[in-house]
Protein backbone atom coordinates (compact mmCIF):
# COMPACT_ATOMS: atom_id res chain seq x y z
CA UNK A 1 0.00 0.00 0.00
CA UNK A 2 1.19 3.06 -0.69
CA UNK A 3 2.12 6.20 1.90
CA UNK A 4 -1.22 8.31 0.27
CA UNK A 5 -3.97 5.49 0.85
CA UNK A 6 -2.29 4.52 4.67
CA UNK A 7 -3.06 9.04 5.07
CA UNK A 8 -6.81 8.77 3.56
CA UNK A 9 -7.46 5.52 5.50
CA UNK A 10 -6.67 7.42 9.01
CA UNK A 11 -8.35 10.58 7.93
CA UNK A 12 -11.65 9.02 7.51
CA UNK A 13 -10.99 6.50 10.40
CA UNK A 14 -10.15 9.98 12.03
CA UNK A 15 -13.28 11.41 10.57
CA UNK A 16 -15.31 8.56 11.86
CA UNK A 17 -14.17 8.74 15.42
CA UNK A 18 -14.19 12.33 16.19
CA UNK A 19 -18.47 12.07 14.74
CA UNK A 20 -18.36 9.00 16.93
CA UNK A 21 -17.48 11.16 19.57
CA UNK A 22 -19.38 13.79 19.12
CA UNK A 23 -22.33 11.75 19.35
CA UNK A 24 -21.71 10.28 21.89
CA UNK A 25 -21.17 13.65 23.79
CA UNK A 26 -24.75 14.77 22.99
CA UNK A 27 -26.38 11.36 23.93
CA UNK A 28 -24.98 12.14 27.26
CA UNK A 29 -25.70 15.56 27.85
CA UNK A 30 -29.48 14.44 26.93
CA UNK A 31 -29.22 11.06 29.03
CA UNK A 32 -30.21 13.06 32.15
CA UNK A 33 -33.20 14.81 30.65
CA UNK A 34 -35.50 12.22 31.13
CA UNK A 35 -34.10 11.48 34.30
CA UNK A 36 -34.90 14.91 35.97
CA UNK A 37 -38.45 14.98 34.48
CA UNK A 38 -39.05 11.05 35.30
CA UNK A 39 -37.93 12.81 39.27
CA UNK A 40 -40.40 15.90 39.18
CA UNK A 41 -43.20 13.48 37.84
CA UNK A 42 -42.88 11.25 41.05
CA UNK A 43 -42.60 13.93 43.47
CA UNK A 44 -45.57 15.81 41.86
CA UNK A 45 -47.24 12.51 41.81
CA UNK A 46 -46.53 11.35 45.52
CA UNK A 47 -47.53 15.15 46.77
CA UNK A 48 -50.95 14.44 44.82
CA UNK A 49 -51.44 10.77 46.73
CA UNK A 50 -50.30 12.32 49.62
CA UNK A 51 -52.32 15.23 49.92
CA UNK A 52 -55.45 14.82 47.98
CA UNK A 53 -55.98 11.36 46.31
CA UNK A 54 -55.68 7.91 47.53
CA UNK A 55 -56.91 5.05 45.61
CA UNK A 56 -58.38 1.78 47.60
CA UNK A 57 -59.45 -1.51 46.16
CA UNK A 58 -62.68 -2.87 47.94
CA UNK A 59 -62.72 -5.67 49.93
CA UNK A 60 -66.05 -7.21 51.53
CA UNK A 61 -69.62 -7.03 50.05
CA UNK A 62 -70.99 -4.87 52.09
CA UNK A 63 -71.58 -2.37 49.63
CA UNK A 64 -72.67 -4.70 47.07
CA UNK A 65 -73.97 -3.74 44.31
CA UNK A 66 -73.15 -0.17 44.77
CA UNK A 67 -69.25 -1.51 44.56
CA UNK A 68 -68.32 -4.54 43.92
CA UNK A 69 -65.16 -6.70 45.70
CA UNK A 70 -61.65 -6.31 43.85
CA UNK A 71 -62.80 -2.76 42.35
CA UNK A 72 -60.70 -0.21 42.31
CA UNK A 73 -62.38 3.26 43.83
CA UNK A 74 -60.41 6.69 44.20
CA UNK A 75 -60.60 8.61 47.35
CA UNK A 76 -61.20 12.06 47.55
CA UNK A 77 -59.14 13.36 50.39
CA UNK A 78 -59.63 16.72 49.93
CA UNK A 79 -63.37 16.69 50.04
CA UNK A 80 -64.20 17.86 53.43
CA UNK A 81 -60.66 19.23 54.25
CA UNK A 82 -56.90 19.10 54.67
CA UNK A 83 -55.72 16.20 56.26
CA UNK A 84 -52.32 15.93 57.42
CA UNK A 85 -50.41 13.20 55.88
CA UNK A 86 -49.48 9.40 57.99
CA UNK A 87 -51.44 10.82 61.30
CA UNK A 88 -54.81 11.45 58.81
CA UNK A 89 -56.09 14.25 61.22
CA UNK A 90 -57.39 17.20 60.05
CA UNK A 91 -55.85 20.37 60.41
CA UNK A 92 -58.87 22.64 58.47
CA UNK A 93 -62.30 21.53 57.87
CA UNK A 94 -64.78 23.20 55.43
CA UNK A 95 -67.29 20.64 54.80
CA UNK A 96 -68.96 17.62 56.73
CA UNK A 97 -70.72 13.98 55.19
CA UNK A 98 -74.13 14.68 53.94
CA UNK A 99 -76.40 12.17 53.61
CA UNK A 100 -75.89 9.62 50.44
CA UNK A 101 -71.66 10.13 50.18
CA UNK A 102 -69.95 7.41 49.94
CA UNK A 103 -67.35 7.95 52.94
CA UNK A 104 -64.08 5.85 53.50
CA UNK A 105 -63.06 5.72 57.58
CA UNK A 106 -61.76 4.45 60.19
CA UNK A 107 -63.66 1.94 61.47
CA UNK A 108 -64.28 2.54 65.56
CA UNK A 109 -63.33 -0.98 66.73
CA UNK A 110 -60.30 -2.38 64.93
CA UNK A 111 -59.27 1.10 62.63
CA UNK A 112 -59.03 -0.24 59.72
CA UNK A 113 -60.37 1.45 56.55
CA UNK A 114 -63.54 0.88 55.64
CA UNK A 115 -66.43 2.27 52.60
CA UNK A 116 -70.24 2.41 53.49
CA UNK A 117 -72.73 4.91 52.88
CA UNK A 118 -73.71 8.29 55.14
CA UNK A 119 -77.11 7.80 55.89
CA UNK A 120 -77.48 10.10 58.43
CA UNK A 121 -75.42 13.63 59.66
CA UNK A 122 -75.01 15.38 63.16
CA UNK A 123 -77.95 16.61 64.38
CA UNK A 124 -80.50 14.36 62.33
CA UNK A 125 -83.41 13.29 64.22
CA UNK A 126 -83.48 9.33 64.39
CA UNK A 127 -86.33 7.05 65.62
CA UNK A 128 -85.88 3.01 65.88
CA UNK A 129 -88.76 0.75 66.02
CA UNK A 130 -88.76 -3.05 65.24
CA UNK A 131 -85.97 -3.46 63.08
CA UNK A 132 -87.00 0.03 61.19
CA UNK A 133 -84.81 3.02 60.94
CA UNK A 134 -86.57 6.74 60.36
CA UNK A 135 -84.47 9.09 59.74
CA UNK A 136 -85.73 13.10 59.84
CA UNK A 137 -89.43 11.90 59.26
CA UNK A 138 -88.45 10.06 56.21
CA UNK A 139 -91.60 7.81 54.60
CA UNK A 140 -89.40 5.33 53.84
CA UNK A 141 -87.54 3.75 56.57
CA UNK A 142 -84.35 1.89 56.48
CA UNK A 143 -85.20 -1.95 57.39
CA UNK A 144 -81.96 -3.00 59.27
CA UNK A 145 -83.13 -5.73 61.92
CA UNK A 146 -82.22 -5.69 65.48
CA UNK A 147 -79.34 -3.13 66.99
CA UNK A 148 -79.06 -1.98 70.06
CA UNK A 149 -76.91 0.96 68.85
CA UNK A 150 -80.37 2.91 68.30
CA UNK A 151 -82.19 1.75 71.57
CA UNK A 152 -83.10 5.39 73.57
CA UNK A 153 -81.16 7.54 70.91
CA UNK A 154 -83.31 10.04 69.40
CA UNK A 155 -80.63 11.93 67.20
CA UNK A 156 -77.30 11.84 65.92
CA UNK A 157 -74.40 12.95 68.32
CA UNK A 158 -72.16 16.29 67.38
CA UNK A 159 -69.22 15.26 65.32
CA UNK A 160 -70.38 11.95 64.48
CA UNK A 161 -72.26 10.42 61.72
CA UNK A 162 -74.24 7.16 60.79
CA UNK A 163 -72.94 4.57 58.08
CA UNK A 164 -74.76 1.63 56.73
CA UNK A 165 -73.87 -0.67 53.71
CA UNK A 166 -75.49 -0.80 50.73
CA UNK A 167 -75.75 -4.90 51.36
CA UNK A 168 -77.90 -4.87 54.95
CA UNK A 169 -77.77 -8.54 55.12
CA UNK A 170 -73.72 -8.44 54.66
CA UNK A 171 -72.53 -5.83 56.27
CA UNK A 172 -70.71 -4.40 59.32
CA UNK A 173 -71.57 -0.93 60.04
CA UNK A 174 -73.19 1.47 62.74
CA UNK A 175 -75.50 -1.47 63.72
CA UNK A 176 -72.78 -3.33 65.45
CA UNK A 177 -69.73 -0.32 65.96
CA UNK A 178 -72.48 2.64 66.55
CA UNK A 179 -71.76 5.87 65.45
CA UNK A 180 -68.44 6.86 63.50
CA UNK A 181 -66.59 10.38 63.98
CA UNK A 182 -66.50 12.68 61.58
CA UNK A 183 -62.28 13.11 62.70
CA UNK A 184 -62.27 9.46 61.41
CA UNK A 185 -63.34 10.08 57.93
CA UNK A 186 -60.49 10.14 55.39
CA UNK A 187 -62.95 11.59 52.66
CA UNK A 188 -65.53 10.44 50.10
CA UNK A 189 -65.16 8.57 46.90
CA UNK A 190 -64.74 9.66 43.66
CA UNK A 191 -64.99 7.09 40.78
CA UNK A 192 -66.98 4.16 41.33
Amino acid sequence: MSINIKHKILRRFKRYYILIKSKKGKTRQNRYFPFNIIILIAIIVFIIRLFFLDIMQVKGHSMDPTLETGQIIFINRFSYGIILPFIDKYILRWDKPKSGDIVVFYNPNNHSLNVKRCIASEYDNLYYKEGLLFIDDSNEPFKIGYSIQFNGVSEVPEGHILVLGDNLENSIDSRLFGFVKIDDIIGDVLFY
